[in-house]
């Protein structure tokens, strides 16, 4: 089967972003809604069908789960906390979304990226998929990050840079010891935060990925979607 290069962009669906995608190397683009309650949900859920799918910014394990119960399509989930992050898996939404973003202080003796050992079994048994969000990392091209051909700033100062990069490559072994699929995108809301293929594979080279898991990187959210509609057509 060709590679599925598929982009995240979060607005509706629009052929000129999936026409800028393209162009950027992208094979096509998945349009998100973002929202922040279970209220937005209920409110737009009439509005749906100008999106393939949802992703959701919470701390409120709640309005996860009645999101889950009401909508089955593809379901992305921000990440935040350990435990948080562990509840998401156990409610078998689509993917979780650097599930370090939040997370504050290190353990003394390991990093504390929001995902350990038991999340990670659970992603790998429930078909969770590890997802990095490109854009929520970088900021401006201010400072070299990793050799990129266009520098990039990082949120936060240098000390919050490695720190975020080590949390990443620590739950990419994760990922890879438990066979836990992990997929990266752009996340873009604007079309000029839409960044070249070529620039996400560079960054993927540089956490250590070989090609074949960055080709699965790039294809894995595309896959986990398709999965997601034949599981949903079963059921009509």
């Amino acid at each position: 089967m060709k590679n599925q290069f598929y982009d995240v962009f979060l607005g509706k669906k629009s052929e000129r972003i999936i026409k800028i995608a393209k162009k950027k190397g992208w094979d096509n683009v998945l349009f998100l809604r973002k929202i922040k309650f279970f209220q937005d949900f209920k409110t737009l859920k009439s509005k749906l069908e100008n999106y393939d799918g949802i992703y959701l910014e919470t701390d409120n394990i709640e309005d996860v789960r009645k999101i889950f119960q009401n909508y089955k399509g593809f379901f992305l989930v921000g990440g935040s906390s350990e435990t948080f992050n562990r509840k998401l898996c156990e409610i078998k939404i689509s993917g979780i979304v650097n599930p370090e973003r939040l997370v504050k202080k290190d353990y003394l003796h390991y990093r504390n990226s929001g995902f350990n050992h038991v999340t990670a079994k659970l992603c790998k048994k429930n078909e969770v998929l590890l997802i990095t969000n490109f854009s929520e990392l970088i900021k401006s091209k201010k400072s070299k990050i990793f050799g990129l051909r266009k520098p990039y700033s990082f949120l936060g100062n240098k000390k919050q840079q490695a720190q975020q990069i080590g949390r990443i490559m620590q739950n990419i072994k994760l990922a890879r010891k438990y066979k836990t699929k992990f997929a990266i995108a752009n996340f873009a809301e604007r079309s000029g935060q839409i960044k070249n293929i070529k620039e996400i594979k560079e960054f993927l080279k540089n956490l250590n990925l070989n090609v074949g898991e960055t080709s699965n990187a790039l294809k894995n959210i595309y896959l986990r979607k398709i999965k997601i509609y034949k599981d949903f057509q079963k059921f009509l």
